[in-house]
């Protein structure tokens, strides 16, 4: 049946003031597991009611009937989206060895798009993947789970397949099948042993050895009580769906190393305070950016304000970052965090990861990056890279490989020619933000973002691991759906799905504090540098001529799962291949550290994950 916009006006349960409320049947089922269990556990009830009411109240939904009345808090519920255009929608609150889940069904599509978006506004954290459930035909008989399906671009047999532009496509995310775990490697897992014994870690490694794959892993797997989750740039706590750490610590944007002048900035900031007096375990991630000074002056603001003579006022850190890539950035001479006083005193564990997963299945070109990494580059190697240097001419408007940048100006100049010079109109979509929006400032997600008709794109979330829509997919706009103006992407690999906004939230202490609605794309012909940290790319052409920071080249480099993907825009040189002279020559501990990450790397290259 379709959803109607309803005024209550009669039963006990209505009132005649009562707002105009969104009508649709909803299902609530409870579910509990053991102690150590995971998943949404055993079934104990289940409760389906039919044309109820749902009214907007601060804070969450009323769910109303003439016989029936009850409240759903929305603050911390996952809000499951990815069949809205069927007029489905899924709420799950998961408490301690309790799963309640909402199942909202026979509503119209447009009315499970505005539930969504209050209930995200309201503190519900976004999930597009879509939720298997049984909705009943009847109260008490249960119905058969509908069938899964993705959309991929393939030939079909005495049937008319339609088109990406067709204005009858569903504006919907496409159901996707349950995303595969991977299993840790030894390294990883020691490094998740050492946290749950309350040791203060580091954990490093080239790139492509899953730095970033392990802190999502530590941050479902440790209790969020009291976790908070930082990076030195924002585009990297974007990425872990935290905070910069200047932010959590309350610290203002001024070049000083000051102790009593950051100090009482932070005592002018109450909600800092607070996250020093709440944290228990406290990640920071491209903690290589961060300056040593700093760090020592960080871990003097924590004893002070949380009054200890511990280190770090009581808080276990965990580190993540590689030396050997971007450096901090400062006026003068950088100082190393490992190089710092309070790294000395309290950083008890080091552990390198050592196993290669994006260049696994070309050994010889993770020899020359390694070698790059740490300056050990030889003229047979800068000989072979340059080896897939060609002539800018060769490349033409349609070449879907991702040019690499050191400047910004240069990405944006690329990608907005690149759009200006195809047809068609231009289809703008504005992000919704709520919460604290002093944290989104800086975001790598735009408040406005621009398309047309046949624009390359990249995903900038993953939205289904097993379909293979993650973070740095690429495909093309094919069309926009009729109605809602969404976009319809088909990506390289063969998949077509439509994309919906995305909440990119800001988490502190297992609290949502802020939230940009927005959708999850960016102009994919050109990135910089600095953005692409953390992706992988089957194809790239890297322009690195105006390189100006240590390790930016090898940053460049190993974007690339291949060098049979790689191609340069100029040749490249020795004076390129910068590594921080105080890499070379450095504490002991910290070259041991590297030299066996650097012989595990190559040796362990055979290994596929």
């Amino acid at each position: 049946m379709a959803s109607t916009r309803v005024a209550p006006t009669n039963g006990s349960a209505f009132k005649s003031d009562e707002p105009v409320g969104i009508r649709c049947d909803v299902e609530i089922q409870l579910a509990v597991t053991g102690p150590g269990q995971s998943g949404t556990g055993k079934n104990v009830s289940s409760t389906t009611l039919r044309s109820v009411v749902l009214c907007k109240r601060k804070g969450g939904l009323q769910v109303l009937r003439q016989d029936y009345k009850a409240a759903i808090r929305t603050l911390g519920v996952e809000v499951f989206f990815g069949q809205v255009a069927n007029g489905k929608l899924t709420f799950i609150r998961r408490e301690f060895q309790k799963y309640t889940q909402y199942n909202f069904f026979n509503g119209s599509p447009r009315d499970m798009v505005e539930l969504k978006d209050f209930a995200l506004s309201q503190g519900g954290i976004a999930k597009s993947k879509a939720i298997s459930t049984t909705h009943r035909s009847d109260e008490l008989i249960p119905q058969a789970k509908a069938k899964r399906t993705t959309i991929i671009d393939k030939p079909v047999a005495k049937k008319a397949r339609t088109t990406a532009t067709s204005t009858n496509y569903a504006p919907s995310s496409s159901p996707m099948l349950p995303e595969p775990e991977r299993k840790l490697t030894m390294k990883q897992a020691q490094v998740l042993q050492a946290i749950q014994k309350k040791e203060n870690v580091f954990f490093t490694g080239r790139a492509g050895t899953g730095k970033s794959f392990l802190l999502g892993h530590i941050r479902r797997a440790m209790p969020k009580q009291g976790l908070f989750l930082t990076a030195t740039t924002g585009i990297a706590a974007f990425n872990i769906n935290g905070m910069t750490l200047h932010h959590f610590a309350g610290l203002p944007q001024v070049d000083t190393f000051d102790v009593t002048m950051l100090m009482a900035a932070v005592q002018r900031n109450r909600q800092a305070l607070i996250r020093w007096r709440d944290a228990v375990l406290l990640v920071i991630d491209e903690v290589s950016m961060l300056d040593g000074q700093m760090f020592d002056a960080l871990e003097t603001i924590a004893r002070i304000v949380r009054q200890s003579k511990l280190f770090f006022g009581g808080i276990q850190l965990v580190l993540s970052g590689d030396f050997y890539q971007l450096p901090p950035v400062t006026k003068g001479e950088p100082t190393f965090c490992f190089e710092s006083q309070a790294w000395q005193r309290g950083i008890n564990t080091s552990i390198c990861l050592d196993q290669v997963f994006r260049q696994s299945d070309d050994p010889e070109f993770v020899a020359m990056l390694n070698a790059i990494r740490v300056g050990t580059h030889t003229s047979a190697m800068i000989k072979t890279i340059n080896a897939r240097c060609v002539d800018r001419r060769r490349h033409s408007a349609s070449n879907e490989a991702i040019h690499i940048f050191s400047h910004n100006a240069e990405v944006l100049a690329m990608n907005n020619a690149r759009l200006e010079h195809l047809d068609g109109d231009i289809h703008d979509f504005f992000a919704i933000d709520t919460g604290d929006k002093g944290l989104l400032k800086g975001s790598p997600i735009p408040v406005r973002i621009q398309l047309k008709q046949g624009a390359r794109v990249m995903l900038t979330k993953n939205l289904s691991v097993a379909a293979g829509l993650v973070n740095g997919s690429r495909g093309e706009v094919v069309g926009f759906a009729s109605g809602t103006n969404l976009p319809i992407v088909r990506f390289d690999h063969g998949v077509t799905h439509p994309i919906l906004k995305e909440g990119f939230s800001v988490v502190a202490n297992h609290t949502v504090v802020a939230n940009r609605q927005q959708l999850p794309l960016t102009l994919a012909y050109a990135i910089s540098i600095h953005k692409s940290q953390g992706l992988t790319f089957d194809n790239a052409v890297l322009h690195l001529g105006k390189v100006f920071e240590y390790g930016q080249a090898y940053v460049a480099l190993s974007r690339l799962s291949s060098l049979a993907g790689l191609t340069l825009a100029s040749p490249l040189s020795h004076q390129t291949i910068r590594v921080h002279p105080r890499l070379l020559v450095t504490d002991e501990t910290f070259c041991t550290i590297n030299q066996d990450c650097a012989v595990a790397t190559v040796a362990s290259t055979s290994t596929t994950p």
